[in-house]
């Protein structure tokens, strides 16, 4: 009897692990979209915007950025 309990408190603890690790990647995937989102509009302002005309360049950076990281996050 004792070695069974032994055994259930082993097998629930390798159980509680397994369910912190989703957790961590999910944090990391979206640290990594909001890098992406963030790298992404800022190098297209820093190479189109600064020098455009365009009233809504920030803005369609934006959403390139959005579509361009989605993109990545997809594949």
């Amino acid at each position: 009897m004792k070695n069974f309990l032994m055994f259930l408190g082993f097998l629930f603890s390798f159980s509680v692990f397994a369910v912190d690790i989703p957790e961590d990647t999910l944090g990391a995937q979206k640290y990594d979209r909001t890098q992406c989102l963030h790298n992404t509009t800022q190098d297209c302002i820093n190479s189109q915007c600064l020098t455009s005309s365009e009233i809504d360049c920030q803005d369609n950076c934006r959403s390139m950025a959005q579509a361009k990281c989605q993109q990545q996050i997809n594949e």
